[in-house]
C-alpha cells in the first residue's frame, strides 16, 4: 500500500487555514477566536499547554457553524482542485492518507478519492481534540493500530517531522512544490542528529551573551540606589533567573513543567551556577599567582570564562535538563 500525508503533499497548501479562511468570509466571528489563539500560540511555545490544546483554540470557530459537515462539503467543492495532478494520475484504490489535519474536514475528500483515511480526530461542533494530534511518532502508532505490520510500500510526505512513518516505509519520498525525491532517511537522521546539536550549541552561546547582558544592565540599574555588593548579588540572580528560562525552553526544550522534576531542575541549574561562579573566583586569582601568567590577566579572564561556560552548558546538558 501507498501512505500519503496530505497537506503540503497531495494537497497544494495547508487545508486547516484554507478552510478557516473560507469560513471566516462566511462568518466574520470566527476571526473572534484569533485573540485567544494568539495566548495559546505563546503559552504552547513556552511549553506551558499542548498541542492538542493549541489545536483546540483555533478549531473553536466551528462552533459558530450549526452544520459543519454541509460547509466543509461546500469547501471541497471548491478546493478538491487543489489535489495535486500528479497523485491523480498513480493513485490506487487501497491508498492511505494520514494527517494531522481535523478527521471532520478531510472525509468529504477522502471519501471523494477513494482513500482511507487516519487523521486527527477533532469534535465538530465544539473543535476540541478528543485524542492525541495525528503527528510525527503518533502517525505510526495510529497506522500501525489500524493496519497491524502491514507493509508500507511507499511513504510521500512534504515534511521531514514525518521521519517516524517514512522510516517504516520501504521506500519514502518528498514532496516540494510538485517535485518528488527520493527520502534517504538514513542519511537524515545522522544528518538532523548533528545540525540539532550544532543548533543547541548556538542557541546556548547566543543566550548565555543575552545572560551577560542582562547581568550588566540589571548591575547599572540597581547601582542607581544600591552598593555595589548588593548589585552585583542581584543583577547575578535575575540573570541566572533568565538563563535557567531560556536554556529550559529554547535550548534544552524539557517538558517538566510541574512538581518535583520542575523544582530539581531549578535548583540544579542554580547550585551548578553558584558551583561554576565559585570555580572562576578561585580559579582566577590562583592562575595570576603564577609570574608568566601575572601580565596576561584579560586573557585568563577570558580563558577561565569559556571554562565556565563549558562546565555550565555540560551540566545543563548531562544532569539538569536529561
Amino acid at each position: 500500500m501507498n501512505v500519503y500525508d496530505f497537506d503540503g503533499t497531495i494537497y497544494k497548501g495547508d487545508s486547516s487555514i484554507d478552510f478557516f479562511c473560507f469560513c471566516a468570509k462566511k462568518n466574520l466571528k470566527v476571526l473572534t477566536v484569533m485573540p485567544e489563539f494568539f495566548i495559546r500560540f505563546v503559552q504552547y511555545k513556552c511549553g506551558k499547554i499542548t498541542k492538542e490544546k493549541l489545536k483546540s483554540s483555533f478549531f473553536s470557530f466551528v462552533r459558530f457553524f450549526p452544520d459543519i459537515d454541509f460547509v466543509t462539503e461546500e469547501f471541497w467543492k471548491c478546493s478538491s482542485k487543489k489535489i495535486a495532478a500528479w497523485y491523480l494520475m498513480q493513485k490506487r484504490e487501497n491508498d492511505i492518507i494520514i494527517s494531522a489535519s481535523p478527521d471532520f474536514l478531510l472525509k468529504k475528500i477522502s471519501s471523494q478519492l477513494g482513500t482511507r483515511l487516519i487523521a486527527t480526530h477533532i469534535e465538530k461542533t465544539s473543535g476540541i481534540l478528543e485524542e492525541k494530534n495525528c503527528f510525527g511518532k503518533e502517525k505510526v502508532s495510529r497506522f500501525q493500530k489500524e493496519f497491524g505490520k502491514e507493509t508500507v510500500e511507499n511513504f510521500y510526505s512534504d515534511s521531514k517531522t514525518d521521519f517516524p512513518l517514512a522510516q517504516i516505509a520501504l521506500n519514502a519520498w518528498l514532496v516540494k512544490n510538485g517535485t518528488i525525491k527520493r527520502w534517504e532517511t538514513e542519511k537524515h537522521s545522522d544528518k538532523q542528529n548533528e545540525q540539532n546539536k550544532v543548533f543547541q550549541v548556538f542557541l546556548y552561546i547566543f543566550f548565555g551573551a543575552a545572560t551577560v547582558c542582562v547581568n550588566t544592565v540589571l548591575y547599572a540599574l540597581f547601582r542607581t540606589a544600591l552598593a555595589v555588593r548588593a548589585s552585583s548579588v542581584l543583577a547575578w540572580f535575575f540573570a541566572v533567573v533568565f538563563a535557567y528560562f531560556t536554556n529550559k525552553f529554547f535550548v534544552f526544550k524539557t517538558q517538566k513543567t510541574q512538581g518535583k522534576a520542575a523544582v530539581r531542575e531549578a535548583v540544579l541549574f542554580l547550585a551548578a551556577r553558584v558551583l561554576s561562579e565559585a570555580v572562576e573566583l578561585v580559579l582566577l586569582p590562583v592562575l595570576l599567582t603564577f609570574n608568566s601568567l601575572s601580565q596576561k590577566e584579560v586573557l585568563i579572564k577570558i580563558l577561565v570564562n569559556v571554562l565556565v561556560i563549558i562546565l555550565n552548558y555540560l551540566a545543563s546538558k548531562i544532569f539538569i535538563f536529561k
